[in-house]
């Protein structure tokens, strides 16, 4: 019978420990310490340089022509970039299922051109 009682009361306590521990959290430091090791996106290791960000955004487009995922190109906040990623993924669209219709809605004249040269 006292064997059964220590066993129920080392349960109880591992039970409330595990629960104290889920309820307190991380403490600050092991908090800071979980931001500085997440990974930082490709826009956040520039901290502002043009040449950097701009080479993100070539990257983002780059995987979302490789997806064919329009949804992609709203990642990119640059206007000019965005638009250019959205004509690279229709034209890349349009090409690969040869359907001309789609070469419409690009908006760079010049892949317009190309797209409905290719999309035929």
């Amino acid at each position: 019978m006292k064997a059964t009682n220590v066993i129920v009361i080392l349960a109880v306590l591992v039970i409330a420990f595990i629960l104290i521990t889920l309820i307190k959290g991380p403490s600050s430091k092991e908090a800071e310490v979980l931001i500085a090791s997440r990974e930082l996106s490709c826009i956040e290791s520039c901290n502002g340089n043009e040449i950097c960000m701009q080479e993100c955004d070539t990257i983002t487009i780059n995987q979302a022509v490789l997806a064919k995922d329009l949804n992609k190109c709203k990642e990119i906040e640059d206007i000019e970039s965005n638009v250019l990623c959205k004509d690279k993924v229709i034209f890349s669209l349009a090409v690969s299922e040869k359907d001309i219709s789609k070469c419409e809605d690009i908006i760079n004249l010049e892949l317009k051109n190309l797209c409905n040269e290719l999309a035929k």
